[in-house]
């Protein structure tokens, strides 16, 4: 998909990865099309979505930890 299409998806299937590269000053698309012939293919849009999970999980999985120490400390 071109930039136009894939900036579109992103804003409107992926709101909080938009708004963490924008407070970040982040070029998403030039980050995502690894190729640089200026489309994001399946390969390079996959890769993205990828990432995205293993961060959210990451960020879960901290978040838990997180949880069961405060709780542990309050006992």
């Amino acid at each position: 998909m071109d930039k136009e299409t894939f900036l579109r998806v992103v804003k409107e299937e992926l709101p909080y990865f938009e708004k963490a590269a924008a407070q970040n000053n982040c070029d998403i698309f030039s980050n995502v099309d690894l190729d640089n012939d200026g489309f994001v293919d399946f390969e390079e849009f996959a890769k993205m979505v990828c990432c995205c999970a293993c961060a959210s999980n990451v960020d879960m999985e901290e978040a838990c930890i997180n949880m069961r120490r405060n709780k542990t400390d309050d006992l």
